[in-house]
């Protein structure tokens, strides 16, 4: 049995919303995996917050930031580039 679209699509919306990270790094960031496309953290984390900020959240502490950027660069890949 598959699932109804919009069930699929209200699943999605909830991954997206609690997953702010991965939200940001899809729409805010151009993710290739060449050692020679990087950014310092500092300027990823002011970025973010940035990010959040224009989207009416609270920013994250920079500490908290880095952790999550360090655990989503050993599983996350981008939809758009793989």
């Amino acid at each position: 049995m598959q699932e109804p679209e919009a069930v699929l699509m209200a699943t999605q919306d909830y991954r997206d919303e609690s997953d702010p990270m991965a939200r940001f790094l899809e729409e805010s960031c151009v993710v290739t995996g060449d050692a020679e496309d990087s950014l310092r953290a500092r300027d990823l984390v002011n970025g973010f917050n940035f990010w959040m900020h224009s989207r009416g959240d609270s920013p994250w502490k920079d500490r908290t930031v880095s952790l999550q950027i360090k655990a989503k660069s050993r599983v996350w890949r981008s939809a758009k580039t793989g």
